[in-house]
């Protein structure tokens, strides 16, 4: 489990949307079928569900570069297990 955004592999698609804003996530988690809140976590909103069939996440960053950086690189880690570890 990642430490900020407190997800885990099974928790998040392939297709992530990263706003800044915690009302863009929840707006686009709107359009979603069946949106479903994975995290609330230090900031981090993170909504996962599905467009047309196909899995999608929202993930809000909060506000500047380093939360954007951290959100990219859990995320990135969590793609990293999910689908190339061993």
């Amino acid at each position: 489990m990642e430490f900020h955004i407190r997800c885990e592999p099974k928790d998040i698609s392939r297709y992530v949307f990263v706003p800044g804003s915690h009302d863009r996530a929840k707006g686009i988690a709107a359009h979603f079928d069946s949106p479903r809140l994975v995290s609330d976590s230090r900031g981090y909103l993170v909504f996962t569900g599905t467009v047309d069939g196909i899995r999608m996440t929202v993930s809000s960053t909060g506000m500047g570069g380093p939360t954007t950086a951290i959100c990219l690189e859990e995320l990135g880690h969590l793609e990293y297990v999910m689908h190339f570890a061993p």
